[in-house]
C-alpha cells in the first residue's frame, strides 16, 4: 500500500486497512474477475485467484461474498502467504482473512474451501519473522 500516507502504515490502523481491502474485494475485484471470465467464455462452476490479499469467503463472510452475480461462477482466493502488519492487528488471531499461509483446498466432491496453514501460529510469533 505504497499509496498510503506515512501517518496511517502503522498497526492501530490495520483493521480500517483491512475492512477497505475487504470491500475493494467484494465490490471491485470479484466483479472485474467475472467479467473477465465472462468476456474469455469460460464455462466454470469455480474461478480460483490470487493477488489480493484476503483470503475467502472464509466461514462466517456472507456467502454471496464469493459471487459477482446470481448464477455466475464462485471465486475463491488463497489470500496472503505473507505476513503484513498493515492488515493484521498485533491482537489479531486466526482466523483471520489476512492471516499468512492461505491455500486452497480442492476435492472431487464439494466446493473449494479457503484454509490456512499457519493458523496454528500466533501473531507474535509471525510478526518477529
Amino acid at each position: 500500500m505504497p499509496g498510503l500516507p506515512l501517518r496511517l502504515r502503522s498497526h492501530r490502523f490495520a483493521p480500517l486497512a483491512a475492512m477497505l481491502l475487504g470491500l475493494q474485494m467484494q465490490r471491485a475485484s470479484i466483479p472485474a474477475l467475472a467479467r473477465v471470465v465472462h468476456r474469455l467464455g469460460i464455462d466454470a462452476d469455480w474461478v480460483i485467484f490470487g493477488h489480493v490479499h484476503r483470503a475467502g469467503p472464509l466461514p462466517g463472510d456472507d456467502p454471496a461474498a464469493g459471487r459477482a452475480r446470481a448464477g455466475g461462477p464462485g471465486s475463491r482466493t488463497p489470500g496472503a502467504w505473507t505476513y503484513e502488519p498493515l492488515l493484521i492487528h498485533r491482537a489479531a488471531a486466526p482466523p483471520h482473512p489476512y492471516w499468512p499461509g492461505g491455500a486452497i483446498v480442492l476435492e472431487d466432491d464439494g466446493d473449494p474451501q479457503a484454509i490456512g496453514l499457519l493458523d496454528h501460529l500466533d501473531a507474535e510469533l509471525l510478526h518477529g519473522a
